[in-house]
């Protein structure tokens, strides 16, 4: 089983949302699609990388609005017969992860349910790989990354949320993930500082919400995405 930072950095981001370069035939919307309330709800994704050396190209799968990854499908997902059904070069499992915003909704419509060795996920995205990538099969925590997509996220007001601060940047924690520390939970978040070695410059805040934060990328928009070194994911909100 392969588990690569660098996918979860980028398509933790994706995940109710199509990729932009998902179809040239993708509708979007002038108003997203009903909210979903997520805050606590488990997931995890399966990319499956396809394609030949010098156009290769991963596709993500994730289980929002499918189920929430119980423990023991997961563990039993058959790699191999995804790998053979998709006919794909590598399958990395990305999860469990849980959501913190409030509720997400989305600019274009997803595609169909389909079942991936055991467990019935929806594609979220296709993106264009290059085998350094996949080689390197890691990015550097607190490394800014730029995705597209077209989302809209709402963390409410009195909320309890997590926030890193460098300089005058600020990151919200979107998702804590249970893959390096998998008794991670939310209340462990009030005091993660204690365990996170933040880099010079770098801090870390746990604070109730005094008004609604919304993030909302659509037309082609961009996300500037990081991870901490446990794989928490954080979107940049200035």
């Amino acid at each position: 089983m392969i588990r690569l930072n660098f996918f979860a950095t980028i398509f933790i981001i994706f995940f109710v949302s199509a990729c932009t370069n998902q179809t040239k035939t993708q509708t979007f919307l002038q108003k997203p699609v009903k909210m979903v309330c997520v805050r606590n709800a488990r997931y995890c994704e399966i990319l499956t990388v396809t394609g030949r050396v010098g156009k290769m190209e991963v596709t993500v799968y994730n289980t929002l609005g499918c189920n929430e990854c119980p423990a023991t499908v997961w563990k039993n997902v058959d790699q191999e017969k995804v790998k053979s059904d998709f006919d794909a070069e590598k399958i990395m499992m990305n999860g469990p992860r849980v959501f913190l915003m409030d509720s997400i909704g989305q600019f274009n419509l997803p595609p169909a349910k389909v079942n991936l060795g055991g467990i019935e996920m929806i594609e979220r995205a296709k993106l264009p790989i290059d085998l350094i990538t996949i080689l390197k099969g890691k990015i550097n925590p607190y490394e800014e990354r730029v995705i597209h997509r077209m989302t809209k996220y709402v963390f409410n007001e009195g909320s309890e949320v997590y926030f890193l601060h460098h300089g005058n940047d600020s990151y919200i924690m979107q998702s804590y993930a249970q893959i390096i520390r998998t008794n991670l939970n939310e209340s462990a978040l009030k005091t993660l500082v204690n365990t996170l070695k933040l880099p010079e410059g770098w801090t870390y805040e746990s604070k109730k919400l005094e008004k609604s934060i919304v993030l909302e990328t659509r037309d082609d928009g961009e996300a500037v995405l990081i991870q901490d070194e446990f794989q928490n994911s954080y979107q940049k909100i200035n």
